[in-house]
């Protein structure tokens, strides 16, 4: 997502805190932001709201029009957690059923005496990144194994390579060459000194990835409901089966992940499909679903060999990007199939 609109989308959240709980003070709760754009605490009307850094934010404030505002009572303390550091993080969800997991999709989170919301804030009118795996995630015995697999390791470990290696032996800089552990240290010095069998590796890598989705696309298609549950639960969540206070805000719904997978799982007539879309320069595993006669895209599951360039300092290997995608003859995507088959759980 381009930075620009990735800062649009952030100030939302906090357009949206402030439409929802301090709206009868709206300059005041602007003016504090913009004022103390590194973090505070502001406090109003028995209220208290806390971030952290927001600089790239407070110019971007105003430019995304909150239709709707969140109806919740008794909320008594709101922090937007996109802003936080991971250990103020951690802190505040330690006494929560909210998992790490699930923490690193929220973007607010709400609490009050009863109850508490971690809440992930969503536009359906932009296309966006559902999530990335690198490490290896397990969808009920389906596996995709991402990074960088054990015969590269192998290969860095048994080739010729200097004990010691200098920069000017690699393809990148200086600056980019002190950084770097012992082990990526081998790994620019392979890109640079043995292209051809490096990039033999790189394909090698990506064959297996394409081997591993048409394993998992074999699941879903012999209607396997366990992979199908457990692979919306890790995108929406982090985590196979979230919890009951994990949330997705689509204006004007704000709707339970764990209830609109409880659905999906007791649907008992849920016809599946997933194949392999491709393009002259890319394929990718596209999942489609028909619920209650209507058909919906879950996703489009894309891998990539990242950092494979020989001037690229990070090595990270096969990534498998989950992305926003929109079925072709309904255009009906993930967040519409939310929609549809999720409850608000709104005061009304």
């Amino acid at each position: 997502m381009p930075a620009a609109r990735k800062n649009i989308s952030r100030s939302y959240e906090l357009e949206l805190i402030a439409k929802s709980f301090f709206e009868k003070n709206y300059k005041q709760f602007i003016g504090s932001l913009k004022k103390n754009p590194t973090g505070a605490i502001f406090e109003h009307d028995g209220k208290q709201f806390e971030y952290g850094k927001i600089e790239r934010l407070v110019s971007f404030i105003g430019t995304s029009e909150v239709s709707q505002a969140l109806k919740i009572d008794g909320i008594k303390d709101i922090f937007h957690f996109d802003s936080l550091s991971a250990d103020r993080k951690k802190e505040i969800i330690k006494h929560s059923e909210l998992s790490l997991e699930e923490a690193k999709k929220i973007d607010i989170y709400l609490s009050s005496v009863n109850n508490e919301y971690g809440i992930s804030v969503k536009d359906s009118s932009q296309v966006c990144k559902l999530a990335q795996k690198s490490k290896p995630v397990d969808f009920a015995g389906v596996s995709l194994n991402g990074g960088l697999n054990d015969r590269i390791s192998r290969l860095i470990e048994g080739s010729e390579i200097p004990e010691s290696i200098d920069y000017t032996t690699t393809g990148l800089r200086k600056d980019q060459f002190s950084k770097l552990s012992q082990h990526d240290e081998k790994l620019a010095w392979f890109k640079k000194n043995q292209p051809d069998r490096w990039n033999l590796e790189t394909d090698n890598a990506l064959s297996n990835a394409y081997l591993q989705l048409r394993n998992l696309a074999s699941e879903i298609n012999k209607g396997n409901k366990s992979v199908l549950i457990s692979l919306l639960g890790i995108m929406l969540s982090g985590v196979n089966m979230p919890c009951r206070q994990f949330c997705i805000w689509l204006e004007p719904k704000l709707l339970s992940v764990k209830e609109f997978i409880d659905n999906i799982n007791h649907e008992e007539n849920l016809p599946m499909e997933a194949y392999l879309h491709n393009t002259p320069k890319k394929s990718s595993l596209i999942i489609n679903i028909e619920y209650k006669g209507v058909l919906y895209s879950l996703t489009k599951i894309e891998p990539s060999f990242e950092g494979g360039g020989v001037d690229v300092s990070q090595t990270k290997g096969i990534i498998f990007h989950f992305q926003q995608f929109q079925h072709p003859d309904t255009n009906f995507s993930i967040w519409n199939l939310i929609s549809s088959a999720g409850s608000d759980l709104q005061s009304h």
